[in-house]
């Protein structure tokens, strides 16, 4: 009775580079959500309370093996992320609002987006090209 063991050490290797290239995206990711938090924004209320949802909103989930490509998200779980990232129309740009009624815009058909994942890209030395819009929107599908 013969046992015969086949051992590569491409395997070994192989399995040594992905935990490597693992290690390295996560590590990015961290790195870009210390950017981008100071730079998401706090919102104000009239009556003077601070918000900090958005803030508090981010989250990654860790670099796998998907296939040939190695992937891990950064994403916001708030609804309102994509909004106020990329801006949004207000209902003076859509439709009439009823007579006497106040708008929360103040009168403003579009509000311009502050571009704060971006610019934490750019801080981090990666391309804007990165974030894909739909995935912004979609975030709490991810979970």
């Amino acid at each position: 009775m013969a046992i015969k063991l086949k051992f590569s050490i491409y395997n070994k290797a192989e399995d040594k580079i992905k935990e490597i290239l693992e290690l390295e995206v996560n590590a990015k990711l961290n790195e870009i959500e210390e950017a981008v938090v100071p730079l998401t924004p706090v919102g104000k209320s009239k009556k003077g309370y601070t918000g900090g949802r958005l803030k508090k909103g981010w989250a990654i989930i860790p670099a796998k093996l998907n296939g040939r490509k190695i992937v891990g998200y950064i994403y916001n779980s708030v609804e309102y992320a994509g909004h106020v990232n990329y801006g949004h129309r207000t209902r003076l740009g859509t439709s009439e609002i009823k007579r006497g009624a106040k708008s929360k815009a103040f009168g403003k058909h579009y509000i311009e987006g502050v571009y704060f994942v971006e610019e934490a890209l750019i801080k981090v030395g990666l391309r804007k090209r990165l974030v894909k819009k739909k995935a912004f929107y979609n975030a709490r599908r991810i979970k």
